[in-house]
């Protein structure tokens, strides 16, 4: 237990350093106390000088920064209006190309999402084989026209499936369950295979069978629905009739003076649409073509030429081509072998000629296209 002397003993000290740290921190609260003053001093002086400041010399002051920040907006506003048309066409390419670059995308992205099956795949293909050129459409219709000859659903069916079972080849003698279970009645397929096999679309081989030749392979595609089929066939034949009595009542636009002698007249190797004679006697065979002339029509009328020459004794024909449209290098090809052409729109009954047509009785008619045209400039230079 602690005495009374160590108690006041502890005291004393306690009070002896107390003073000390007074003494040491006297100087430093007096230069507080002197800075505090300061600044009341300084506060005092500036509140005094708010109260006795001219109010409207700051409300000028004001007034004019805040003008000042008015016109750097409207600085600024007139600088975006003043954009050059350069500048403005460039933003315009951008968001075009931007606009561009999305869609490609978004297209991407869907087709990668596409998938179809291989028979759709097959019959997009088969499509494709179809549509084709116009120009191939047309003559590989008038071919389908000439080897099926009909527009009957029925029968067209029945061909349709027998030119499909030449994919594969087919010898009728050993697979006529398969023909008749196919619909197809025996005789007349026989007799279609014949007549295909004679044109040369289907070939034989040692074994009495039957396959497409390569050439005819788009057979295949056209022979697909034999309801389209029909309608095209059946277009095609209404059309061709349309437009040949056409040329009929309308003769004279071909050739002032045709006189017609017959019409779908017979040669071994076809049927002449319009035979006729012109004003000097020499025959003529026309052959009407819609809506296209092909250069298989060639072929149709040099045959025609030396059947009615062989039929007539020697005497060649004229052979003269008729139709809408007649393509270039058709008609390069007709002149070549010394025939004429004539383009007769029904539309608007326009007449463009491959040959002067005959305008005097006097004029000789020669089927050469470049001595037709010679004698019509002589008889024009005589008549002068």
């Amino acid at each position: 237990m602690l005495s009374v002397e160590s108690i006041a003993l502890v005291l004393f000290v306690t009070f002896a350093l107390g003073v000390a740290i007074y003494f040491l921190l006297a100087d430093r609260i007096k230069t507080v106390q002197s800075r505090l003053e300061t600044v009341s001093t300084s506060v005092k002086q500036w509140t005094d000088w708010l109260r006795t400041s001219d109010t409207a010399n700051l409300r000028q002051e004001f007034s004019t920064q805040f003008q000042k920040f008015g016109e750097d907006i409207v600085t600024q506003i007139g600088s975006l209006k003043r954009l050059s048309s350069e500048e403005t066409e460039k933003i315009r390419q951008d968001i075009v190309r931007l606009a561009e670059q999305r869609s490609i995308e978004a297209a991407v992205n869907h087709i990668k999402e596409i998938t179809i099956t291989k028979e759709e795949f097959e019959r997009l293909r088969q499509m494709v084989v179809k549509l084709g050129g116009k120009e191939d459409e047309v003559e590989r219709i008038e071919l389908l026209a000439k080897v099926l000859d009909t527009s009957d659903i029925k029968a067209l069916t029945w061909q349709c499936k027998l030119i499909h079972l030449l994919e594969g080849g087919l010898a009728p003698e050993t697979e006529e369950d398969s023909i008749l279970a196919s619909g197809i009645p025996l005789g007349a397929g026989k007799k279609l295979l014949k007549s295909l096999e004679e044109l040369q679309i289907a070939i034989t081989k040692k074994v009495q069978a039957y396959w497409l030749a390569d050439k005819y392979s788009w057979f295949t595609a056209y022979t697909r629905e034999p309801e389209w089929l029909k309608e095209r066939l059946e277009s095609l034949i209404a059309k061709e009739f349309e437009y040949q009595k056409f040329i009929r009542n309308n003769l004279d636009r071909i050739e002032q003076g045709l006189v017609v002698i017959s019409e779908q007249y017979e040669l071994p190797s076809g049927k002449v649409d319009i035979f006729s004679r012109d004003i000097k006697g020499q025959d003529v065979c026309i052959e009407l073509k819609y809506p296209v002339a092909t250069s298989s029509v060639v072929g149709q009328l040099l045959k025609y030429r030396e059947d009615q020459k062989a039929r007539a004794s020697g005497t060649v024909p004229r052979c003269v081509l008729v139709c809408p449209t007649i393509p270039e290098k058709l008609r390069e090809n007709l002149q070549r072998h010394s025939m004429e052409w004539r383009e007769l729109s029904m539309d608007d009954g326009a007449l463009r000629s491959g040959h002067e047509p005959i305008i005097a009785p006097t004029l000789l008619i020669s089927s050469g296209i470049s001595n037709a045209r010679n004698l019509v400039s002589a008889t024009s230079s005589g008549s002068e």
